[in-house]
């Protein structure tokens, strides 16, 4: 074999490539209703807890937990209703293909996928902090002392983050076994997720709920169990109490108004979830913000 023949080499084509970030950062909605923005790249919204309602474009839609949305480049977006969760956000620039649904479209999250979601909020989390207040800027700024590979790597796991929800959106368009159950559990808890919040100022009970929503009691708690950690009545509850905060941020209606309006049966009873829940009485909080 000749000792001056030269290797093959394969270019590497670049498929997607993140220029830069915006933001990387969690946030506590707390109850109240995200403002609305635009911009001129996309930002990915991952819901570690909610659900999340919000409305992009005019058009309303809510996010399950585990659920990732990425918002087109200049899509106006803005919270819908009042809610309590938690979501993880990433601002970044970068030409994403558009022969997938990869935009303004919610996609459920494998455990691995939400595993990767972490850790580049982990990761970001570290690298950036939120632009100084006072100099008419937004977003966030690089942390100082930060080291160069620190800025590849969330750069690199971002890349294959969204380049692994590219390939799983890209796949066959046949579903498989695993992917219709799937399909279908979340097709249930949206409808009776959607029945509660259509019904928030009711007292609503496991049965029926469960009648209403043509499941079995046992299969209406599994359901809860697997998917949002909690019990049906609890998740409920949770939802009343996000829209009592904000009635007492937005509004003069007294704490016992509230209560009938959201179906406590009894300011007391109301009295008692709200300070469970959130460690102080209607009262305490309304002073907090200022009510």
């Amino acid at each position: 074999m000749s000792q001056n023949q030269d290797y093959v080499r394969t270019d590497l084509k670049g498929f997607l490539s993140v220029g830069s970030i915006a933001s990387v950062w969690t946030i506590e909605t707390g109850g109240q209703i995200a403002a609305g923005e635009s911009h001129d790249f996309p930002e990915l919204v991952y819901v570690r807890r909610g659900p999340y309602s919000v409305k992009i474009d005019g058009e309303p839609l809510v996010l399950r937990p585990g659920q990732l949305m990425i918002y087109a480049p200049n899509s106006y977006h803005q919270g819908h209703l009042p809610c309590d969760a938690t979501l993880c956000i990433v601002g970044f620039e970068a030409q994403l293909p558009l022969t997938a649904p990869i935009y303004n479209t919610p996609i459920m999250l494998s455990e691995k996928q939400r595993d990767a979601m972490e850790e580049i909020i982990s990761l970001g989390s570290g690298l950036f902090r939120p632009a100084p207040l006072g100099l008419g800027l937004r977003g966030m700024i690089p942390c100082e002392g930060v080291a160069d590979y620190g800025f590849q790597q969330l750069k690199n796991r971002l890349e294959l983050f969204l380049i692994d929800i590219y390939s799983s959106l890209s796949q066959s368009s046949k579903p498989s076994l695993g992917a219709n159950r799937e399909n279908f559990r979340n097709e249930q808890l949206s409808r009776v997720q959607d029945y509660m919040l259509e019904n928030i100022s009711r007292e609503l009970s496991l049965s029926l709920i469960a009648s209403e929503c043509s499941m079995s009691v046992p299969q209406l708690k599994l359901l809860f169990r697997e998917t949002c950690g909690c019990g049906p009545i609890a998740w409920f509850i949770d939802q009343k109490l996000a829209a009592a905060k904000a009635m007492i941020r937005e509004t003069s209606l007294s704490f016992t108004q509230i209560s009938e309006r959201l179906g406590f049966g009894s300011v007391h009873y109301f009295s008692r979830q709200f300070k469970a829940k959130t460690g102080m009485t209607p009262s305490e909080y309304a002073r907090k913000v200022g009510k």
